[in-house]
């Protein structure tokens, strides 16, 4: 005879199912930020790796062109010339046709063509947008990418950031002529975040990069 101690411990059906649906909910709840965790990193990682890569392809550009200054490179006579010895695809769009800031409001920002001297753009195999706009004023180079090219969800500070590439040597701040990266933006962290957070994509570069490329980088 089984003893009715045991039986009891046994779980009924419905409670079974009670406990599947609160598993089931908690999973709902946790895994847009799991995932939202998981796209960060990886956006991260892309965005260092396409300066990486342009950084790399600027110095051999300087370098087979015997530059001492980046003007004296396709880098500013041919933009669009100079992207096209990345690892580019065929495709024709680059950038997407509007883009939001962190509150989810429409701002403007830089999507830049074709166009010989001036600017160029490219979509890289990997599906990073990366183009190029140059700042005759301030000789240098604005470097706009969208690490998902056209596709979502296009907000400054998530997947579109804008960096500077110097064409000359400033020896006072540390900075040699085809030098990559946030030199040009020079304010406090709080004031960075603000302007991130309302779509400056310099702002945004230069906030990232000062947190070594973290993906919470505009949460803290």
């Amino acid at each position: 005879m089984i003893s009715k101690k045991y039986l009891k411990k046994a779980f009924t059906l419905i409670e079974v199912m009670i406990t599947l649906t609160i598993i089931g909910i908690v999973a709902i709840l946790v895994m847009p930020t799991m995932i939202k965790d998981v796209n960060s990193k990886s956006n991260m990682t892309a965005l260092r790796n396409a300066v990486v890569n342009l950084s790399n392809a600027v110095s051999m550009e300087m370098t087979d062109s015997r530059a001492r200054v980046v003007e004296s490179t396709t880098i500013v006579s041919n933009p669009s010339s100079f992207l096209r010895t990345l690892d580019v695809s065929n495709k024709s769009s680059f950038f997407a046709s509007s883009y939001k800031n962190y509150y989810g409001s429409s701002v403007s920002v830089t999507r830049p063509t074709n166009v010989a001297g001036k600017q160029g753009a490219v979509l890289l195999k990997n599906g990073v947008a990366l183009g190029l706009v140059n700042k005759n004023s301030s000789a240098t180079s604005d470097v706009i990418i969208d690490i998902n090219g056209p596709n979502a969800p296009n907000i400054v500070g998530v997947d579109y950031y804008i960096l500077t590439l110097a064409w000359h040597d400033d020896i006072s701040n540390g900075i040699q002529a085809g030098d990559v990266g946030g030199f040009q933006t020079n304010d406090n962290a709080s004031t960075l975040k603000s302007n991130c957070k309302n779509g400056n994509g310099k702002a945004c570069f230069k906030l990232a990069e000062q947190g070594g490329f973290d993906p919470l980088y505009l949460e803290k």
